[in-house]
């Protein structure tokens, strides 16, 4: 539940108020990892509901989820240029 909360909130994520911004610059690729949170979280249930032998495969999106989404994302975040480089290791 707690991964879909941070898709979704993540969806929100835009760069600073600029005049004239459309909407559609708002979204950059890191908004990819949300869509990919939404499509694993889903395929993770799916498989969790049928159940049988589809039981011992449930765990293949969410390992995915945590690999892609928190280590990668939260690597390439720290990145130069990215704010989370700034906070981090200053300037």
């Amino acid at each position: 539940a707690i991964m879909a909360v941070i898709a979704v909130s993540s969806i929100f994520i835009r760069p600073a108020l600029v005049d004239g911004l459309a909407l559609h610059e708002w979204f950059s690729p890191i908004h990819l990892f949300s869509l990919l949170t939404f499509y694993a979280l889903g395929q993770g249930i799916y498989l969790l509901a049928r159940g049988g032998a589809t039981m011992k495969y449930h765990s293949r999106p969410f390992i995915g989820l945590f690999i892609g989404g928190l280590v990668v994302a939260g690597v390439l975040s720290f990145l130069p240029g990215r704010i989370m480089h700034q906070v981090a290791f200053g300037g």
